[in-house]
């Protein structure tokens, strides 16, 4: 296991970023970057995030005792406006039933502009572009303890750590036929790994093992951004015993080549070149002449 370089802030170029870390797809993790910016306590995401409801994902008491490969469905769904679920965190509903506000767009809320100067400096240090002008800023707010499932994305990511700290876990791409990824055209992504790796299951899914030689493991302190470069696998563990928050953000991939490390992170870069809602019909006809539907 290779611990990550640590950059600081201040001494990120655009030069820097892109020959020693874009260019290689090497994860790193910057430093000194929200230094000045107010904890995101409970009073103020519940005082500055505005009274719309968001969607809450609702995965249940017992979701990490299941077998991946036996899930019928990532999780449930609900919707509450951040002062309820505030109230779900602090009187400890959401870690008994692992709710999670997880992805919510609030770009044009209160609270993201207490961080968006260090967002576009961000920007402008790494000569990025964002993904998507919907997927400007992510915020992901729930309970400690809780564990985001092994996956990959299909842009590069940067996880900005706000309050509290996470553990990540990491896959580079060419681990990909090692980890299992779930069957294209059913319920649970085909961009998720079935193996539990708390509990592997060597049996089942033999080559896990082989995988091992390339994990890495970084905790993500409070105030710190970790770069996910593209078709990297990541799993996020929420550490301490209160809540975490964070907030991610998408970015293009460049060069173009760097979306084509393995056969599934081409699929999903010819995917994204038409419409979603064309995806989504394929989808759905797909799982209904397999009997997934």
């Amino acid at each position: 296991m290779t611990s990550l370089d640590r950059v600081d802030f201040a001494t990120l170029t655009p030069e820097r970023f892109h020959t020693f870390y874009r260019s290689r797809s090497k994860p790193f993790i910057i430093t000194g970057a929200f230094e000045g910016v107010k904890d995101w306590t409970l009073d103020v995401i519940s005082d500055l995030l505005g009274t719309s409801e968001y969607n809450v994902r609702v995965y249940g008491k017992d979701y990490r005792s299941r077998p991946k490969r036996e899930w019928k469905k990532y999780s449930e769904i609900e919707s509450h406006t951040p002062q309820a679920y505030v109230e779900l965190l602090r009187n400890r509903t959401a870690h008994e039933n692992s709710m999670y506000m997880a992805q919510v767009a609030f770009g044009q809320t209160p609270l993201a502009t207490t961080i968006r100067d260090r967002v576009l400096q961000l920007e402008q240090k790494c000569d990025m572009e964002t993904i998507h002008p919907l997927m400007d800023l992510n915020l992901w707010l729930g309970p400690a303890g809780h564990t985001e499932p092994l996956h990959f994305d299909t842009g590069d990511g940067t996880l900005m750590q706000l309050h509290g700290s996470k553990k990540v876990t990491l896959f580079p791409p060419w681990e990909t036929p090692n980890l299992y990824p779930f069957e294209f055209y059913r319920e649970i992504p085909p961009w998720f790994s079935q193996v539990d790796t708390d509990n592997p299951n060597p049996a089942i899914f033999p080559r896990y093992a082989d995988a091992q030689a390339s994990r890495l493991e970084v905790v993500v302190e409070q105030g710190e951004i970790l770069y996910i470069p593209v078709s990297w696998w990541h799993e996020v563990t929420a550490l301490g015993t209160d809540y975490v928050c964070s907030v991610n953000r998408f970015w293009k991939v460049k060069p173009v080549e760097r979306n084509f490390s393995h056969g599934r992170s081409s699929v999903f870069w010819l995917m994204n070149q038409v419409p979603w809602s064309v995806v989504m019909k394929v989808d759905g006809t797909m799982r209904k002449l397999l009997g997934r539907a």
